[in-house]
């Protein structure tokens, strides 16, 4: 009986252990994809001031600007949609379809 417990007992460890396994690596990603997304939008708004100060000084400022928009914005996209879908693929009290509206919902300036 004793062997029977001690058994169970290791099954479970197992078990927990599985599931703390999939719980760092799930956190590492969702970690890992805010902190790419929010490099990629410091540089958009640094890359929006150069482009400012560009413009106020009447200097070359099209390539810069080109390449925030062909660039780096779709990558920022890019990187909100999978936090979107990683986070949204677990077991989490939201859905895809619930982020994607609260996210996507225009906010009225005169309520707030």
């Amino acid at each position: 009986m004793e062997v029977l417990v001690g058994v169970v007992a290791l099954l479970v460890a197992l078990w927990q252990l599985n599931l703390q396994k999939k719980e760092i690596v799930r956190t590492g990603k969702v970690s890992t994809l805010v902190h790419m997304a929010t490099v990629v939008k410091d540089k958009i708004d640094r890359y929006e001031k150069i482009i400012a100060e560009q413009k106020g000084k009447q200097a070359k400022w099209k390539s810069l600007a080109d390449r925030v928009n062909n660039e780096l914005r779709p990558l920022l996209d890019k990187l909100n949609k999978d936090i979107l879908e990683t986070t949204s693929s677990y077991d989490v009290s939201l859905t895809l379809r619930d982020t994607r509206e609260i996210t996507t919902q225009k906010i009225d300036m005169a309520e707030c």
